[in-house]
């Protein structure tokens, strides 16, 4: 078991995160729990990735495409579709 603030750290030095430019938001866009013990990756926040984490029993999802986008017309917003797939 790791805390999170001690997963991101390991991921964000891994993944060099701070070195690209990218069209959506890198790194932690939605706190989870404070410790983790299993991880799931997807490649997109979908609600189907999101009830399989649940399944699973996941702690932290890790994404390449998050649920925030620089372009985005009403960025952090968490309607619709993205209000859903928090839920």
């Amino acid at each position: 078991m790791a805390s999170r603030d001690q997963i991101l750290e390991y991921i964000d030095s891994l993944l060099n995160v701070a070195e690209f430019e990218d069209y959506c938001h890198n790194g932690l866009q939605v706190e989870g729990a404070e410790e983790i013990t299993k991880i799931v990756t997807g490649v997109s926040a979908s609600a189907r990735l999101f009830e399989r984490a649940i399944q699973q029993g996941a702690d932290m999802i890790i994404v390449h495409h998050g649920l925030f986008w620089k372009n985005d017309p009403t960025p952090f917003s968490a309607t619709g579709i993205e209000r859903n797939r928090l839920a």
